[in-house]
């Protein structure tokens, strides 16, 4: 129902599944237990989404995304400016451990995205197990 930015056929809902489950993946392999709120290409709402993390009493709640601008490129990792600790320190840790995913409507951050999934995805696991460790 919502395939997020795109850009010349490019839909962020494909990358943004093919990010997550690699990062599933690896945070699995270093014996993080994980739940996804989605495996496969189907909508759940944002309130859906949360509900089942608070059912599962999750620590961290990660939400990975591709943004778009006209003139753009890098990476963006927004949290609440009223967030507790544990959440600035994740943000944090995922930012000092990441490269650039980069801009969906960026042809440069496209390239790099394709090229360096896999050290994004160990980055991205990275931030995530230094913050539980640090919980």
């Amino acid at each position: 129902d919502d395939s997020g930015a795109q850009y010349e056929g490019r839909l962020e809902k494909d990358d943004n599944l093919e990010l997550a489950l690699a990062v599933e993946k690896e945070l699995k392999a270093r014996g993080v237990k994980v739940c996804m709120t989605r495996d496969d290409d189907t909508f759940i709402s944002l309130a859906g989404r949360c509900r089942k993390a608070n059912i599962r009493q999750a620590k961290l709640f990660v939400a990975l995304h591709r943004n778009s601008a006209e003139n753009a490129h890098g990476v963006e990792i927004w949290i609440h400016s009223d967030s507790p600790p544990k959440d600035t320190a994740l943000a944090q840790n995922i930012c000092d451990a990441l490269a650039e995913i980069g801009f969906i409507t960026d042809d440069g951050d496209n390239r790099l995205f394709d090229d360096n999934l896999e050290s994004y995805v160990e980055a991205i696991a990275d931030g995530i197990a230094k913050t539980l460790n640090e919980i």
